[in-house]
């Protein structure tokens, strides 16, 4: 899992103007199901930091992640001070691993006998 090796690495970070991740408080219940690739084609650059948090959250829901709501209380969240390029580049990030792993899970659903819901 890609996205969650990714995400583990970004909490991790030393530096605490980058260990902003941490706040969703996240945790994976299943594998990408993504149905809907809106959030995936969003180009960050176009967005407030606020509203590259909601798309981050939209991105966490369709990887099948499960996640604390940062939105009701975003300018209290440590998120909120962090270099807005910063959080666009996250986002970035985010959208190219969906985008692998939604390929990815097409793929393996449509071969015969492989998959049954």
């Amino acid at each position: 899992m890609t996205t969650s090796e990714y995400i583990a690495s970004r909490t991790a970070m030393a530096s605490s103007d980058e260990a902003w991740i941490p706040e969703w408080k996240l945790v994976r219940l299943a594998p990408n199901m993504v149905t809907d690739v809106t959030a995936i084609t969003v180009p960050p650059s176009a967005l407030s930091p606020y509203e590259c948090a909601a798309l981050t959250q939209t991105l966490f829901f369709e990887m099948g992640f499960r996640f604390r709501n940062l939105a009701p209380e975003w300018f209290q969240a440590r998120a909120s001070r962090v270099d807005p390029n910063l959080v666009r580049t996250v986002v970035k990030d985010l959208q190219q691993l969906l985008a692998v792993e939604f390929l990815e899970w097409r793929d393996v659903i449509s071969l015969p006998g492989l998959y049954r819901p």
